[in-house]
């Protein structure tokens, strides 16, 4: 699911929605293969019922050269988000069969849409790429087994690169005993290799690393929330950041799979230590806390705190992981202020921000361009 799957908010689904006419829901169930034909601009919904919770396998075929878009969502809850793939077969494209897995609980549906957006191209771009004005494409989602990973296990990953670059994805699936905090790490791997881990729940929700090394000779070290009786999809891939391309290669490497409840966080800091902004504007900031597999905290457990808020402060902040991403307002035209991001357990960080009229901005701008 490397570079082609993301998680996607529900106001990105909808958006999407907003500009392809309405679209009747069919059925698709397991082991049966359906043909989703759909004009440009329009779309096609199949909702799939699971009959048991289980790893399934979406296996895509496109039989006429289209760009589309393939989008599945847990219907259980309209917030979830979920996959999002990009059918690009055209003349540069000879590949047609593409492949997606997804945990599935019982008795919940998910709704497969088929969106055909040849229409962003115009008539000459769509000779010279051979796109059909029809999308035909084959959907099919069968039962599949994949390995389980369990709390303080320890495995080794053997995953394959044809194009030197990426390689395939290795699939296993986790079913927690308890709800609570689970942490992934792995080891024993090329310093020229970065593995990636993304984790997704039975109701399609995910939660991705980072893909770098938050400590020495751990490339991995990501901790996620997990709940009970609820099917786990943990995927994991790598890249190469070797110069030589196009040869292919192998990598094996070791998950552990660990207690993520009390994992201390030792270390705060802000991305940018200094900020400089017009009255007015909205900037962006955000602090990364170390290690990265530390027990993730909630919004109301940290303190943010401006020295002069009249000047500027954070009007609004998020927490992902070890991230606090976080926008700054300012209101006055001149000024400067301190803002401090304290974490429960004291940790604490701080950076500067100088409100400037927009004129001296712009000539400080000019003197950096021109003088470094």
């Amino acid at each position: 699911m490397k570079r082609i799957i993301s998680i996607l908010l529900a106001v990105v689904i909808a958006m999407s929605a907003a500009v392809v006419s309405f679209a009747k829901s069919s059925v698709i169930t397991a082991g049966t293969a359906v043909t989703a034909s759909v004009k440009e601009g329009d779309s096609a919904d199949y909702v799939f019922t699971s009959p048991e919770t289980a790893v399934y396998k979406l296996t895509l075929k496109a039989l006429t050269k289209t760009f589309s878009e393939i989008m599945l969502n847990c219907d259980e809850d309209e917030y979830s988000g979920g996959y999002s793939r990009t059918v690009e077969y055209d003349n540069y494209n000879t590949e047609n069969t593409f492949t997606e897995y997804f945990a599935a609980h019982k008795g919940s549906s998910y709704t497969l849409s088929v969106i055909n957006n040849s229409d962003i191209y115009n008539k000459s771009e769509k000779k010279e790429l051979g796109l059909s004005s029809t999308a035909s494409i084959e959907l099919k989602i069968t039962k599949t087994t994949v390995p389980e990973v369990k709390l303080g296990g320890k495995y080794t990953v053997s995953a394959h690169s044809s194009d030197g670059i990426f390689t395939d994805d290795v699939y296993y699936f986790m079913k927690p005993a308890k709800s609570g905090y689970y942490n992934f790490r792995t080891q024993d791997i090329s310093d020229s290799v970065i593995p990636e881990i993304a984790v997704f729940s039975d109701t399609l929700n995910g939660e991705y690393s980072d893909g770098f090394a938050s400590a020495d000779e751990i490339a991995i070290d990501f901790t996620t929330y997990m709940e009970a009786g609820r099917l786990y999809l943990i995927d994991i891939s790598a890249f190469t950041l070797d110069d030589e391309e196009d040869k292919p290669f192998d990598v094996k490497f070791t998950l552990t799979v660990n207690d993520g409840n009390n994992i201390p966080a030792e270390e705060i800091y802000a991305e940018s230590p200094k900020i400089s902004m017009a009255r007015n504007d909205v900037e962006f900031n955000s602090c990364v806390i170390y290690p990265s597999g530390a027990t993730p905290f909630k919004e109301e457990e940290i303190t943010i705190t401006s020295s002069n808020p009249k000047v500027a402060d954070v009007t609004f902040y998020e927490v992902s992981g070890n991230y606090i991403s976080m926008d700054i307002d300012s209101f006055r035209f001149f000024g400067k202020t301190t803002i401090t991001v304290e974490l429960p357990n004291g940790l604490s960080t701080e950076f500067k921000v100088y409100v400037k009229p927009r004129i001296i901005l712009f000539i400080e701008n000019i003197f950096s361009l021109l003088f470094g």
